[in-house]
């Protein structure tokens, strides 16, 4: 009856991290799609042209801030840099002209040449923990710059929270290094 209890509660448990990790996996998902469509985006492309003017800047920050309005608590900024990792544009105005060239997701983005997720990182430009995700930025086949957006971690939080605590069974989320960023408080 004892192995009876363990096991229905390992199946309990294998249940709950599925359902932790789609959650967990289609937000990543939805922001790898976002980031996409948001860094193609004829405003964004502009904004890091070597002579896109004032005009082209505030058109691309402003677009940034249109998207980022629809999402308030799963992402905190979006930069796009130019090759050497100066901020171009920005939805936090604050962040025009900061260099991100020492970020894990600005050097893994450039290597890659691909869709990137960085470590959880304390943004510079926001008062939030982010998990940033980036993708380069590629002119005529040469890598021109990053486009970047924090997901934070509240919306990460909240994709792996269960709705429920089945069976005296918690569930956390936790990043690579170990550290929870999510889940029921029983877990955490």
């Amino acid at each position: 009856e004892q192995r009876a209890g363990a096991f229905g509660r390992g199946v309990v448990l294998a249940a709950a991290a599925d359902v932790v990790n789609a959650r967990h996996g289609q937000l990543v998902e939805a922001s790898q799609r976002l980031l996409s469509a948001v860094c193609l985006s004829e405003e964004v492309q502009q904004s890091i042209h070597p002579n896109a003017t004032p005009s082209d800047i505030a058109r691309c920050e402003s677009y940034f801030l249109r998207v980022l309005h629809q999402f308030p608590k799963q992402y905190s900024a979006a930069i796009v840099t130019d090759r050497q990792g100066v901020v171009r544009c920005s939805s936090m105005p604050t962040a025009m002209g900061m260099s991100v060239a020492d970020r894990e997701i600005f050097q893994k983005s450039r290597t890659a040449r691909g869709f990137t997720v960085g470590s959880h990182i304390a943004s510079r430009f926001a008062a939030h923990t982010v998990v940033p995700i980036g993708m380069p930025v590629v002119k005529e086949g040469e890598f021109a710059g990053v486009c970047a957006i924090g997901i934070t971690l509240e919306a990460l939080a909240d994709a792996g929270a269960p709705t429920d605590t089945v069976a005296g069974v918690g569930v956390a989320l936790v990043d690579r290094n170990g550290v929870a960023i999510g889940g029921s408080p029983a877990a955490m």
